[in-house]
């Protein structure tokens, strides 16, 4: 069985020293490589628009508070009408 190893990317013609390339790094993406035609193109642009998910998680507070009140009447039908 062979084994496969990883290289580094080589640096494309005229890009930047190691210094300046390091300093470009997402802290949260070190030592992850995506090659550039699987990249945002808008990324490096800084014309990314983050969603706000504000709203979902306010409908999601209200709805798990609505389930809880449709289980509790639920709850006390069934017990009101086991003892009629």
């Amino acid at each position: 069985m062979k084994t496969l190893t990883l290289k580094k990317p080589e640096p494309a013609a005229g890009a930047a020293p190691d210094g300046a390339a390091a300093a470009s790094v997402n802290p949260a993406q070190e030592g992850i490589y995506v090659s550039s035609r699987l990249r945002n193109p808008l990324e490096g642009a800084g014309a990314v628009k983050h969603e706000n998910w504000t709203w979902a998680a306010i409908l999601a507070a209200i709805t798990a508070v609505l389930f809880a009140a449709i289980v509790a009447l639920q709850f006390m039908d069934s017990s009101a009408l086991s003892l009629a």
